[in-house]
């Protein structure tokens, strides 16, 4: 998972300045590495919505369940 230079690939920081949740491209709401974490979120949202959408409710609830497990 690439960064991106200056915010020009991230999805978080257009052009290195006004990112979603990057300042300038260089530091996130939540500091320095706010980009990457909320770009692994995004990530992990949007391969679920995929995995729903092409298999159907079998790998969603396989994921679900893992998600349970290690929250406990």
């Amino acid at each position: 998972m690439e960064r991106g230079e200056n915010g020009e690939n991230g999805e978080n920081g257009e052009n290195g300045e006004n990112g979603e949740n990057g300042e300038n491209g260089e530091n996130g709401e939540n500091g320095e590495n706010g980009e990457m974490e909320n770009l692994s979120i995004v990530i992990k949202t949007r391969s679920v919505e995929e995995y729903k959408g092409n298999f159907g409710e079998k790998i969603t609830s396989r994921w679900e369940g893992s998600q349970r497990e290690s929250d406990s």
